[in-house]
């Protein structure tokens, strides 16, 4: 009999282990498969464009551009896309698109912060201005299609001064930062891009060491 219970034990066993592989399997299917279907938003075509030296060292920058594609096989869905650049010198810590939100948030607080004592019909248009403003700065909403494109320019019509005797660890590094967050059509997960590109010399733009991200 405690033969029989064993050999009855160990079947059970063996069925539970095999319903649960295959479970996984079924699990890891249906995951490739969302993976496979979902939307893959990145950046490509990054180029400076009228970017030169000037005579004294300095970088001006024409636009830089770059674009977002879509590779996966469904639409990007509610895709805001926010943009930013930063001065820092190279011994500074390579910012993200974060570190750049978290200072325009500082900025903006102080900013809003209406003056002790101002009387209640100016403070009442300060926060009537700042409502307004809002609504300028927000990022729209978009969709981007499967194997479509859209164009961001990242800069615009900087000059960046520099000083051709500075060390490497104080010369001026320009970043270019941007986050792009979105979702499939089921609006079920929100997956978020972001990328870091850098110039340090000549004219050209490059990937930073982090910052470049997809999920």
């Amino acid at each position: 009999m405690a033969d029989q219970v064993s050999k009855l034990q160990a079947s059970v066993n063996e069925t539970h282990a095999l319903a649960t592989a295959a479970q996984r399997a079924v699990d890891t299917n249906i995951r490739l498969a969302v993976e496979d279907r979902r939307p893959w938003v990145g950046l490509q075509s990054l180029q400076c464009k009228g970017c030169r030296l000037e005579p004294d060292g300095s970088l001006s920058i024409g636009i830089l551009a770059a674009e977002l594609v879509n590779t996966g096989k469904t639409p990007a869905v509610d895709m805001i896309i926010s943009l930013d650049y930063m001065s820092l010198r190279a011994s500074e810590p390579v910012p993200t698109y974060e570190d750049s939100r978290k200072q325009a948030k500082a900025a903006r607080m102080r900013m809003d912060a209406v003056p002790f004592r101002t009387r209640p019909e100016f403070a009442d248009e300060i926060r009537k201005t700042q409502l307004a403003w809002e609504k300028v700065i927000t990022p729209s909403s978009e969709v981007l299609a499967p194997n479509a494109s859209r164009p961001v320019t990242i800069i615009s019509g900087l000059k960046q001064g520099r000083n051709r005797m500075s060390s490497i660890a104080d010369r001026n590094v320009v970043y270019g930062l941007g986050e792009a967050t979105y979702y499939d059509t089921s609006r079920a997960i929100q997956h978020k891009t972001t990328f870091c590109v850098l110039n340090l010399f000549g004219i050209e733009f490059q990937y930073c060491s982090i910052g470049n991200e997809m999920n």
